[in-house]
């Protein structure tokens, strides 16, 4: 049989003597715990031999862990609002879901009362927060694809530009064994006509000394090559003022 109100005088003594805070990582609240589930056992006839409350309960006979469970259950449906601060209720509230998991419907026992409410309000913050996880899993994924989706794209841009790099310095390397072989005017020619010989490349096949005072060119030639030098120094310099 359930007694009259015996919990909220201890939840009331229990805000500056109890940590009562659920899930604790200092204490787990056991002190406040094992306090109010002692006494909801001695109130319903069982007797609790263990200190660890959890084991404790979990070591009864379905039937005491059920009339305990029921005990507590009826204590916090008489808890008036002003009786308890939120965090001790949520932590009996808690302990007594997992006591009473498929033995009975706890939201049904508690009625209409205040501790029903926490309950619901618990219940649904609970939804909202696998709902909450299950969106930052959903955004982590779409991230992390993305971010791996980006790094091919970076990784193949990359493979693009070395062979690119590649190709170009094999067609380098054939315009210069291709200059290297011609004779110096017809070098110096291909140079002035051809836009694509890159003259930073090619400063070395400039003729120099003797050679270059025995270049000789044509005016169109001539003007076309020094256009193209423009205001280059070192060799390029050299070659111009021998044209003029």
């Amino acid at each position: 049989m359930h007694t009259a109100d015996w919990l909220t005088p201890m939840l009331e003594e229990g805000r500056d003597r109890w940590c009562t805070r659920p899930f604790c990582t200092t204490c787990g609240g056991m002190d406040f715990r094992r306090v109010v589930w002692s006494e909801a056992a001695r109130r319903s006839g069982v007797w609790l031999t263990r200190t660890d409350i959890r084991a404790g309960i979990n070591a009864l006979p379905p039937d005491d862990t059920r009339a305990v469970g029921l005990e507590l259950a009826e204590a916090l449906r008489q808890v008036p609002e002003q009786g308890a601060d939120r965090e001790a209720m949520h932590t009996l509230l808690i302990d007594l879901q997992r006591v009473l998991f498929a033995r009975a419907p706890l939201d049904t026992l508690l009625g209409d009362s205040w501790a029903a409410q926490l309950l619901r309000d618990m219940e649904t913050h609970a939804r909202e927060l696998v709902r909450y996880r299950a969106e930052v899993a959903v955004r982590r994924r779409d991230e992390q694809a993305e971010r791996k989706q980006r790094q091919a794209e970076r990784a193949a841009r990359h493979v693009q530009r070395l062979r690119d790099k590649q190709g170009r310095d094999a067609w380098l390397a054939g315009v210069l064994a291709e200059l290297a072989r011609l004779p110096i005017e017809q070098r110096l020619e291909r140079i002035a006509v051809d836009a694509t010989v890159p003259l930073g490349a090619v400063a070395g096949l400039l003729p120099s000394g003797t050679e270059l005072e025995r270049v000789q060119l044509s005016p169109q030639v001539s003007g076309q090559l020094i256009q193209r030098i423009d205001r280059r120094g070192g060799a390029w310099r050299r070659l111009r003022r021998s044209l003029k």
